[in-house]
């Protein structure tokens, strides 16, 4: 009995763990034993709540992690897609081309990316993504049993990740396509001030020009509650993964 309760505790804690690793804290001895006392104490929470499992293989173990991962994909979707506006708006604005004549290279490739990238895991943690997550992990245990890679169900286990793949896709496209859309909105409206101002020197001021623009544009998603529709995506791609 002690056995089996270690083997589901083990297990809890490797799913936990693969969970907890995309959190933006940095690889080393602080970040890493963050995750660890966040799994520990997920593991402590749900190892009495689920029914004992077999013995675990080092196989099963590498994949209690990756199923930790694959319902963290959500959230790492919406923060690079979040950051990847403000990279896309940098790089349109000329600002990467700062980088160049940075001779120590110590300056961050793309401001407005970390700082859309520290927005997004703010706004999950202000609209209850913590409390909603760990729910997730819980009822994964339910959905996805700790022995799922049983001979007779590796096949059907197979082609319903196989059918995940292709949703989170779809998913990602859903997500990634209106910042694409709001980037070549502000490159746009940039050469159409280029254009009915021509007889003023706007080249010059392309990069505030475009500045301006690009907060607009963040603003705007803001206030459309673009954000909330995200949050809608991320709980719906993680109850797929969880009703696997």
């Amino acid at each position: 009995m002690e056995a089996s309760i270690y083997q589901v505790l083990v297990a809890v804690f490797l799913r936990s763990l693969g969970f907890f690793s995309v959190l933006p804290i940095p690889l080393n001895i602080t970040g890493l034993s963050i995750r660890v006392a966040l799994a520990s104490a997920l593991s402590l929470f749900y190892c009495t709540l689920i029914p004992p499992c077999g013995t675990l293989s080092l196989l099963g173990s590498f994949t209690q992690l990756l199923v930790g991962l694959s319902l963290s994909l959500p959230l790492l979707l919406f923060v690079s897609a979040v950051s990847g506006i403000g990279e896309c708006l940098d790089a349109f604005r000329g600002q990467t081309l700062a980088a160049m004549y940075d001779l120590s290279g110590s300056s961050p490739l793309s401001v407005s990316s970390a700082l859309l990238r520290h927005y997004g895991w703010a706004f999950l943690l202000i609209v209850g993504g913590a409390e909603a997550n760990a729910q997730v992990i819980g009822e994964s245990f339910s959905t996805i049993p700790l022995n799922f890679l049983a001979p007779e169900e590796i096949v059907v286990n197979a082609q319903r990740m196989i059918s995940l793949s292709v949703l989170s896709l779809k998913h990602m496209v859903l997500v990634v396509l209106p910042l694409g859309i709001c980037c070549i909105l502000v490159e746009g409206i940039g050469g159409l001030i280029g254009r009915i101002a021509s007889g003023l020197n706007v080249y010059g001021e392309s990069f505030q020009i475009k500045s301006f623009l690009s907060l607009l544009s963040i603003y705007g998603l803001v206030r459309v509650g673009v954000l909330e529709n995200f949050q809608t995506f991320i709980y719906s791609l993680q109850q797929s993964i969880v009703s696997f």
